[in-house]
């Protein structure tokens, strides 16, 4: 198993909200395990930062022109610079739409397993319940808590 660990935007989120921040404390501590990213997971994350931050909807913080003052507020790029990111590819896109058939997936969820299965990613870490099945059968480690990272870090070769 290698150390590679693909972080969806529902753990970058939790964090950000000072909810469930252990699994991702222990994922930014550790020496063992390369994080990545993707547009899509900057993307999601970027689009709850600003709700969350802004206290109303993205497309009223758009309406209202507050989206500059609710990213200079937020600190969007806090920890960014510490994940590898991982370029989309033509590929991408035919098994996206597969994944999305398959498991009956949206666009995003489809669009991450297919980044990893292309990257050679072996863990997600997510707190989304739709990765649960799909990881499983993509043989993907799925990674919602700290003691799914301590699992994974013992195995890593």
């Amino acid at each position: 198993m290698n150390n590679k660990v693909f972080l969806d935007s529902s753990i970058l989120i939790e964090y950000r909200k000072g909810t469930k921040t252990e699994l991702f404390d222990a994922l930014l501590d550790s020496r063992r395990c390369e994080l990545y990213i993707s547009q899509t997971v900057t993307s999601e994350y970027l689009y709850y930062l600003i709700a969350i931050f802004g206290g109303k909807s993205p497309l009223a913080l758009k309406t209202s022109n507050e989206i500059a003052a609710t990213l200079s507020k937020s600190k969007p790029g806090l920890f960014i610079e510490k994940f590898r990111w991982l370029q989309d590819d033509k590929r991408l896109f035919s098994s996206t739409v597969e994944l999305m058939m398959r498991y009956n997936l949206l666009p995003n969820d489809a669009q991450i397993l297919a980044i990893c299965q292309l990257n050679q990613i072996s863990a997600i870490a997510s707190y989304d319940a739709d990765f649960i099945k799909v990881c499983k059968d993509l043989n993907i480690v799925l990674l919602q808590t700290l003691d799914d990272f301590e699992i994974f870090t013992k195995n890593i070769t």
